[in-house]
């Protein structure tokens, strides 16, 4: 880790039990192998974050600190039934994806979890630093940057950007999603009615 920032989106070490799903996202200690031929595509114009969420969106809404929004995407394509489950420490907090609804209070969540979208505090080490990095227009006029980390079965596909005052990310593993894939789940966020926290 170079700093504060890249630690929360890092290539992670630990494997994760092989699954079949559509759409992965890896951050820490995650490392995901999935099969990209499930993916199916949705249509990423609806007005409110994906029905996967609605579980966790008061939980959200709890936990996120004064004056916070986290986004969302409008659609999450997955053919595999996905568990949302709230983190919220050190200056963030994240929406994990998992494969199941008890993994949170598992021995081992990497086992089941398969991916993370996340809003953090801004960090004075921002623009992120990777290889392939590139700016990219998400919409909203918003910009932010895709790149990757790690090699080969290993590597991760990142976007990242600062909105609102704070920076959001997406994640997934390179041979999950491709770059436009991932930048529509990206800027899906970018442009939903952002999650607000409780006043």
């Amino acid at each position: 880790m170079h700093n504060r920032y890249q630690s929360w989106y890092s290539v992670g070490i630990s494997s994760v039990t092989a699954i079949s799903v559509g759409f992965a996202i890896a951050t820490a200690n995650l490392l995901i192998q999935s099969e990209p031929a499930i993916f199916q595509e949705k249509s990423y114009a609806n007005a409110a974050p994906d029905p996967l969420f609605t579980s966790v969106l008061e939980e959200i809404r709890r936990e996120l600190p004064d004056g916070w929004s986290m986004r969302l995407p409008a659609a999450v394509p997955s053919t595999e039934e996905l568990y949302p489950y709230v983190r919220s420490a050190n200056n963030r907090l994240t929406v994990n994806l998992s494969i199941s609804p008890d993994c949170p209070t598992s021995q081992n969540p990497a086992s089941c979890t398969i991916g993370i979208l996340g809003v953090s505090g801004v960090s004075e080490d921002f623009p992120p630093t990777g290889d392939n990095l590139s700016l990219v227009d998400l919409g909203n006029r918003v910009q932010g940057y895709h790149f990757t980390r790690g090699d080969g079965d290993e590597m991760n596909r990142l976007v990242v950007w600062q909105q609102d005052g704070l920076i959001y990310g997406a994640v997934t593993m390179a041979n999950v999603l491709s770059q436009e894939e991932l930048m529509a789940i990206a800027s899906s966020m970018a442009t939903e009615p952002p999650i607000t926290s409780e006043e």
